[in-house]
């Protein structure tokens, strides 16, 4: 959205990983952002990669957590 992200929606919080990369810090698990649509943001777990970690979360634009698959 305009203007960056939103602070601390929901527990949502937003990192800088130590490559420099934004992630989004929530319920103790960092996620990545995958795409985003005219509703909001799609995110999954960073661990997604390395451990086929299969964890999302959708970011609405009014900041609230609307889409949440977050077995780990």
């Amino acid at each position: 959205g305009e203007g960056g992200a939103v602070g601390d929606a929901q527990g949502v919080k937003f990192i800088t990983s130590r490559k420099g990369k934004c992630l989004m810090l929530y319920k103790s698990f960092t996620y990545n952002k995958q795409n985003t649509n005219k509703n909001g943001e799609r995110w999954y777990c960073s661990s997604q990669s390395s451990r086929k970690c299969t964890a999302q979360v959708f970011l609405a634009n009014d900041g609230s957590i609307t889409d949440t698959q977050i077995v780990h």
